[in-house]
């Protein structure tokens, strides 16, 4: 994102000093659409659809992981269940590291296997699936490189809520809605509007979202790359 490139050019310059500030420094981003008609994948489990059939149903997408924040979200989960509001948790991504007290409290859940599910498996039919059934993204990073999930929801109409941070302001921009990660019961008081009165309308007018593809993104890599000659030596100049 711009966002990491601007990040990178201040931390470059504080610690490297003038050579930084010589470099040439640039951004790309990333495509949204899936390769999901495959003829060598399998149909939806249906013990995954199931999930979804059976009350309305949240999704993250995203490694397990400490940046990804993932105890901020059970958090927010525990606190609508102890305020009865029959919603699920859906946690796509495969397990990263250093966090085995998040991976534990998910599994040793009492609502695990009933409204919170972790699929580290899936391919890319079955994570369509979840985008197309699901209720809502729920994306509550401590920081991004670009945030991906968030375009790959909105092209498939899913409404997204996520961390209020500059990268997320960047890529989703006024099709999304923010919460606080300094108030654990922000996006809590979120959903419960949601499921009490249903989607604002800027969160509604989404269907004819339109992101590019991943040639369009690799196209986009290239033509930067094949520039950096040409923009170093402006630099020099």
């Amino acid at each position: 994102s711009h966002t990491v490139q601007k990040d990178l050019m201040e931390f470059m310059g504080e610690h490297i000093g003038e050579p930084a500030r010589g470099k040439y420094y640039d951004h790309f981003l990333l495509g949204a659409d899936f390769n999901a008609k495959s003829k060598n994948l399998a149909p939806v489990r249906d013990e995954l659809a199931s999930v979804f059939k059976a009350r309305p149903t949240y999704l993250i997408v995203s490694t397990i992981e400490p940046r990804k924040n993932h105890s901020y979200l059970l958090n927010t989960l525990d606190i609508l269940w102890r305020d009865d509001i029959d919603v699920g948790l859906v946690i796509v991504g495969r397990t990263g590291w250093k966090v085995e007290h998040i991976t534990q409290r998910i599994y040793n859940h009492p609502e695990y296997h009933n409204k919170l599910f972790h699929w580290d498996n899936l391919d890319d039919t079955e994570l369509e699936y979840c985008y197309k059934h699901a209720k809502a993204l729920l994306f509550p990073s401590i920081v991004e490189g670009f945030g991906l999930p968030i375009v790959e929801s909105l092209t498939h109409g899913l409404p997204v809520l996520a961390s209020d941070t500059p990268i997320h302001r960047e890529i989703g921009a006024d099709r999304i809605d923010y919460f606080s990660l300094n108030n654990p019961h922000d996006l809590a008081r979120q959903i419960k509007q949601i499921e009490a009165h249903g989607f604002p309308a800027h969160l509604q007018h989404i269907k004819h979202y339109s992101w590019m593809n991943w040639n369009e993104s690799s196209q986009m890599l290239l033509d930067k790359i094949i520039n950096v000659p040409l923009q170093t030596e402006t630099l020099k100049n």
